[in-house]
């Protein structure tokens, strides 16, 4: 065998070359701000010479006569040359000088004279025949430093049994295996002639025995157990409790509580590879120390204070080259964490050329990720598919994110015991985003470039601070240029930083047991968020169409591992969220809207100008009415203000959903917020209108001033029957079920409506549910696109409306057809007054209202069927005289109606009207509900005598004096201003008005004359519904029950109304 001897440096050394040619393809420019995208092992298999360089990520060219390594990540000298400790780049050749390499690469040496020893003189004994078996049967030793074998030193199977063999100085025997010769884990050990084992050569010391100092049993769990120099270690200036220590902040303790600051001693991986780390990335000596340093920094979330972080810091500062590919903050040749640009610069670049497209290859988002191992290791460069989400399934749906416009939104439970136990080490990341394109938007020669995507972490702490928090209430990053802080460097979950060493166990195997894990950690909320550049129109190039660069956003959340409840959980445990979390990937594609919220603001301002000036005009109606009321104009102001609003409403989201979803070319982008304030306060301010208006309708409605006028004259002279004859002598004996039939009538009038809410609802679910149509609100550009994800607030209302609308004017649409052809109630109504001889007189203001006139032109109506038919007969044969209050022809009234009209009376009408009631009832009264009792009939003959005197007064005050010869009265037809705005006639006041009615406007006391207030609250409370619930099936039924409430309402109210107005006896209400 050969004895190397070392050889003295004075010996001739021979130099391959001091610097090799330069790949110019390859070697890095650092001034330029491009990285260009190379696959790693591309590197090395062009050149010889060239090989990958992990901290520039870039092919580098080695320097002088070194050549690429094996794995291609670094250069080493050629074989049988050793590197000259005087220079990176010279590699000296061994064999020139009839030497050879030895074994750690570092000098070169020769061969003794006497370089074959004999095997068997170094035999402390043979084993064969030998007096020294085990009562086991017996095993052979060897000293110290020797192997047993069964060969001789010509490689035979030695004749006199088993032999020892003496072992290189750099390796050892393990006593579990003494046939093998196990190499010292660091090239700067040796094995101890007395006890061995490895230990390091003079001027280095065991990382292990520094960090585990007087406490010997944690020597197994702590350092790398490699020799590192003795003065480089002195320079490190913290201790191993110091740079062992861990902190958390905000941290799930017992109960769902939140500790603000939890630390943990001893931890596993910052005492295992902090002290090598820092020592070997001294002067960047070895790059995978660096990159572990980092990783350890970027596990305490970048706290500058942080041993790591401070370490790192201060290796970082003192690199005389800086702008790695011309990025601020990259320093050659370490890792890139922080920025040194400010954050407006870092989110303003406009460096990213590439353009955006809804369709085609510019249509995805290509992101790719660099990713570490957490011993610095370099794993490869990976396109972005689902890393980013822990929530795993189909991965085509995954992808959608990358589609550009797609607000996409993901959400799962993970199980922290998962992340625990079958996890792995964490893995560590940098995101790019890749341009093929240069300045003018064509591809690039020289291939693909990437570009730093900045992270924003929101847990990171500046002292007591917390500068990145307001990026979790929804605030646009760009909104935050002067406050937010970006870094480089990520993680998804972290269950190794919270493990602490253990403490009396002296196994090597407990040192894995989740026993020793105090707090987990995992990525709780991601947030990928692009945005469109703005356009500059001093360019050429559309710039609106290119991106800044895109911003991570991540949430970590932390808890004690002791908090986890172990075992099966179900679903509705109280404690299944501390063992199963909830998790979330969203994507955010914006630009600014600035500009968009600033025209909008304009117009809105001048739409509540039209909304105020709109709402004087109702107020000079209700005043030149004389119908000024304070529940009336209240109704005016929230009516008018709940409709606009809702109006504007339908317009903006109609504007985002056509130009956003309908969009060929990347123009628009929806708000950020979801939903934005700005809408959900339109939303707010309409529903409360809306709910404040309906509410005072009905109230209106339901005190209203109704009675119904009695035409029938009694036949005979006999009287009611009573024990009062006097009581009989003032009442005509004319039957009051006629009267109560039209009660009744109207009173089921009260709760009818022209459209069929469970019709609405039903339809609307089949089109949103059924037909999976409610996913035309997801936020993408691509209306055709209704996969399932977190819908946009705002596009979900215009969808809603869509539908709806379509539903409500379908049945408009029949019901109008029906009313023609059919019947209409309204019509119906006023021909039951016609054959009831009963006309109806309504006032819903104090000088306005309605009156359907329905005395017959028959002597009697209160007869059997066939005089009711004889009746008419004659009318159908002319022989009666028209219907109507003139008794004027068709041919006359030229389709005007001559039935139904709508009234402006006089005050003195008004208060005789007023005083007649009050003479009977002075407090308001309250129809009768009979009985037994004295106090119950006395009201009975009251109510009735006040019937009797109040038909009487408006028979002749009213009708009378409008059917007089020299009546000043006017029947007049609508004006337009009076159709469109409700504008009164100028003779209001001085005398009776009636306008004729062709259109039933008495229906304005009545359901069915606020059906399109009905209809926008009834949608109104759908979209409140949905937003509370998110679910349509929760929204159409809380909305089915909320209409239900108004029309019982509606109805009992109305009911009681009637009854105390009409002064017929409730109980004859069904």
């Amino acid at each position: 065998m050969c004895i190397l001897t070392r050889v003295p440096l004075r010996l001739p050394l021979i130099v391959l070359g001091l610097f090799a040619a330069t790949c110019s393809s390859q070697t890095t420019d650092l001034s330029t701000q491009a990285l260009l995208k190379v696959a790693p092992s591309s590197c090395s298999s062009n050149s010889k010479t060239s090989f990958f360089s992990v901290p520039l990520l870039s092919c580098e060219t080695c320097e002088g006569a070194k050549i690429a390594s094996s794995d291609g990540y670094g250069c080493v000298c050629p074989p049988n040359y050793r590197s000259d400790p005087t220079s990176t780049s010279l590699c000296l050749d061994c064999a020139a000088s009839g030497l050879v390499l030895s074994q750690d690469g570092n000098t070169c040496g020769r061969c003794s004279a006497s370089v074959t020893v004999n095997v068997s003189s170094v035999l402390a004994a043979s084993c064969y025949n030998s007096t020294r078996p085990t009562s086991a049967g017996g095993k052979c030793t060897c000293p110290t430093g020797y192997i047993i074998t069964d060969y001789n030193s010509s490689g035979l199977v030695s004749e006199t049994g088993k032999s020892c063999l003496l072992c290189p100085l750099n390796t050892y025997v393990a006593s579990s295996n003494p046939y093998v010769c196990v190499q010292c884990p660091d090239v700067h050990m040796y094995r101890d002639s007395n006890s061995g084992s490895c230990t390091c050569k003079a001027g280095y010391v065991r990382d292990s025995n520094v960090i585990a100092g007087t406490i010997a049993q944690d020597i197994p769990f702590v350092g790398l157990n490699v020799c590192l120099q003795s003065s480089q270690v002195s320079q490190v200036k913290y201790t191993p409790s110091q740079y062992g220590q861990q902190t958390f902040n905000d941290v799930i303790d017992v109960d769902g509580s939140i500790t603000t600051s939890m630390s943990v001693a001893k931890s596993q991986p910052f005492l295992k590879y902090f002290l090598q780390a820092a020592v070997q990335c001294q002067n960047n000596q070895k790059w995978e120390a660096c990159q572990t340093l980092a990783n350890l920094c970027t596990l305490q979330l970048f706290d500058t204070t942080a041993p790591s972080c401070a370490t790192f810091q201060t290796y970082v500062s003192a690199s005389t080259i800086s702008k790695v590919h011309g990025f601020n903050g990259w320093q050659a040749y370490y890792p890139w964490l922080f920025y040194e640009d400010t954050s407006r610069t870092v989110l303003l670049d406009t460096a990213i050329n590439r353009q955006v497209a809804l369709s085609g290859p510019l249509s995805f988002l290509n992101i790719t990720l660099s990713v570490y191992a957490l011993n610095g290791t370099f794993l490869g460069f990976q396109d972005l598919t689902s890393q980013l989400l822990l929530c795993k399934g189909d991965e085509r749906i995954a992808l959608e994110f990358t589609r550009i416009g797609n607000n996409d939104y993901k959400d799962c439970t993970i199980d922290l015991l998962n992340v625990i136990n079958t996890y792995g080490e964490p893995v560590f990341y940098e995101a790019w985003v890749d341009d093929a394109y240069d300045k003018l938007g064509n591809l690039r020669t020289d291939g693909i470039h990437l570009f730093p995507i900045p992270i924003v972490i929101t847990n990171y702490q500046e002292g007591s601070t917390k500068p990145n928090q307001a990026v979790l209430s929804g605030t646009s990053v760009w909104d935050l240029l002067d406050t937010v802080v970006l870094h480089r460097r990520f993680f998804l979950w972290d269950n190794l930083s919270g493990k602490k060493i253990p403490d009396t166990t002296t196994t090597q195997s407990s040192a894995g047991s989740t026993s020793n894990m105090v707090v987990v950690r995992w990525a709780k909320q991601i947030q990928l968020r692009v945005r469109l550049q703005q356009d500059n129109p001093s360019t050429t190039v559309d710039e609106a169409m290119r991106i800044y660069p895109p911003v991570l956003v991540i949430q970590y959340q932390q808890q004690v591992t002791s908090t986890i409840p172990q075992g099966y959980i179900s679903k509705t445990s109280a404690g299944q969220s501390l063992r199963y979390p909830k998790v979330s990937f969203s994507s955010t594609y914006s630009k600014d809207l600035s500009s968009y919220w600033r025209t909008m603001m304009i117009l809105f301002i001048v739409y509540n100008i039209v909304m105020v000036i709109y709402l004087g005009l109702k107020f000079s109606i209700r005043n030149q009415s004389t119908s000024v009321t304070l529940s009336g104009m209240a109704s005016d102001v929230v009516g008018v203000v709940g409709d606009f609003y809702f109006w504007w409403l339908v317009v903006m989201t109609a504007y985002w959903f056509c130009f956003y979803k309908l969009q060929a070319v990347v123009k628009e982008m929806l708000p950020t917020d979801n939903p934005p304030l700005e809408y959900l306060s339109i939303v707010i301010a309409a529903v409360v209108c809306k709910v404040l208006q309906i509410g005072l309708l009905i109230y209106e409605q339901c005190n209203v001033d109704i009675f119904f006028i009695d035409w029938e004259k009694e036949r005979t002279s006999d009287r009611t029957s009573s024990t009062n004859p006097g009581e009989a002598a003032e009442l005509p004996n004319v039957s009051v079920w006629r009267t109560i039939f039209m009660a009744n009538e109207w009173c089921e009038m009260q709760e009818c409506r022209h459209t069929s809410i469970e019709f609405t609802l039903m339809f609307v679910l089949f089109f949103m549910a059924g037909l999976n149509l409610q996913n035309l609100d997801s936020p993408q550009p691509d209306v055709q696109n209704l996969s399932t994800t977190q819908p946009n607030i705002a596009l979900r209302f215009f969808v809603y409306f869509i539908w709806y609308a379509i539903v409500v004017i379908f049945q408009l649409v029949v019901v109008k057809l029906m009313y023609h052809f059919l019947q209409d109630p309204l019509d119906t109504f006023a021909d039951l007054c016609q054959l009831s001889n009963i006309s109806t007189f309504i006032l819903d203001e104090y000088l306005h209202g309605y009156y359907i006139h329905g005395r017959s032109v028959h002597a009697h109506t209160d007869v059997n069927m066939l005089k009711m038919q004889t009746n008419f007969e004659e009318e159908n044969q002319g022989k009666a005289p028209s219907r109507g209050l003139t008794n004027k022809s068709q041919e006359e009234l030229r389709g005007n109606s001559d039935q139904v009209f709508e009234m402006y009376i006089t005050d003195k009408l008004r208060e005789n009207y007023q005083q007649k009631r009050s003479s009977f009832f002075p407090t308001g009264g309250v129809a009768a509900r009979g009985g037994r009792t004295a106090d119950q009939r006395n009201r009975v003959v009251t109510m009735c005598k006040a019937h009797h005197q109040i038909n009487e007064y408006l028979q002749v005050n009213f009708v009378g004096d409008i059917e007089a010869p020299d009546s000043k009265c006017e029947i007049l037809e609508p004006s337009l201003a009076h159709k469109i705005f409700g504008f009164p006639p100028r003779t209001v006041r001085e005398h009776t008005v009636l306008l004729r009615d062709n259109n039933n406007n008495f229906s304005r006391v009545l359901l069915y004359g606020i059906e399109w207030q009905l209809l926008i609250f009834d949608f109104l409370v759908l979209i409140t519904w949905d937003l509370i619930f998110q679910n349509v099936y929760f929204a159409a039924l809380f909305t089915y029950g909320t209409s239900m409430v108004v029309v019982k309402l509606r109805s009992h109210f109305g009911s009681k109304n009637v009854a105390i107005k009409t002064l017929v006896d409730e109980r004859f209400l069904i």
